[in-house]
């Protein structure tokens, strides 16, 4: 198991920023299922998924995917579909969505976001939104809200860092976009049904890793999705996730769609 952000048997809402370990884009087995999922997004709307960035300049977008470029170089399909963008182009190839924070005079702001595995929220309701407003639907936020500047201000400073975020899924689809695909049920498409008589769950973990781009008030954030079936976890496994949704306030349970069933999902995990 690669990532265990449970283990300490409490779910935390907290920057948890790390120095960088490992490399920003590793590769995986997995890697054509998430490159099938991109080119299904592009293919969808390109909109939906990449909205247009929000007061970044030419420059800035190439140097940011130039520092993406110093970490891996991308393998396409040929051939290759036409991109919007230099950024478009370098995330289509990478297994992580990608995003771009800014600062200028002061403040800072989302400016770009390429999002294919979205986790119950939309790209474009979230670029050119300052950090708070970006988070607003996330509960407990208040003190990473206040910390927001300064923890930019320590990415550029102090090099590349990762953060974890986790919840639990009942289905192991990367694209959960709020807004359902034309012809798909929207109820199918949204999940969140835990059903005890066929019971289906994972652990939705996300490694987020932050660059700072030299010569510029611009940090790079990716996120890498990846998936742990509880059906197959340990026995100690299953019980510190249990534990850590056991603990969780009613606010969080509700924004990480387990409000409804969190006793069954429990119950489950300690079977």
């Amino acid at each position: 198991m690669t990532y265990r952000p449970w283990a300490a048997g409490k779910f935390l809402i907290t920057a948890g920023l790390k120095p960088l370990q490992g490399d920003v884009f590793p590769v995986t087995p997995e890697r054509d299922v998430y490159l099938a999922n991109k080119a299904s997004a592009r293919a969808e709307d390109l909109a939906k998924y990449y909205p247009v960035p929000v007061g970044l300049s030419d420059d800035e977008l190439a140097a940011a995917v130039a520092l993406l470029r110093t970490y891996t170089m991308p393998v396409l399909t040929d051939p290759a579909p036409p991109f919007r963008d230099a950024l478009d182009e370098f995330a289509s190839g990478v297994p992580e969505d990608i995003a771009l924070w800014k600062r200028e005079e002061g403040k800072e702001w989302l400016a770009a976001i390429h999002l294919c595995a979205p986790n119950h929220w939309a790209a474009a309701e979230k670029v050119g939104r300052d950090f708070p407003a970006t988070h607003a639907p996330v509960p407990r936020m208040a003190a990473l809200n206040k910390a927001a500047p300064s923890l930019f201000q320590q990415i550029l400073q102090q090099g590349p860092m990762e953060r974890m975020a986790w919840g639990v899924a009942t289905d192991d689809r990367l694209n959960h976009h709020p807004d359902a695909p034309v012809g798909v049920d929207p109820a199918d498409w949204h999940g969140r049904r835990f059903d005890a008589a066929t019971p289906r769950l994972w652990a939705r973990v996300e490694r987020q890793t932050l660059l700072p781009v030299p010569g510029h008030e611009l940090v790079v954030f990716t996120i890498r999705t990846e998936f742990v079936d509880l059906a197959q976890a340990n026995r100690e496994d299953r019980s510190l996730v249990a534990l850590c949704i056991e603990g969780m306030p009613s606010d969080v349970l509700a924004y990480k769609g387990l409000a409804r069933d969190r006793d069954v999902v429990v119950r489950w995990l300690r079977t």
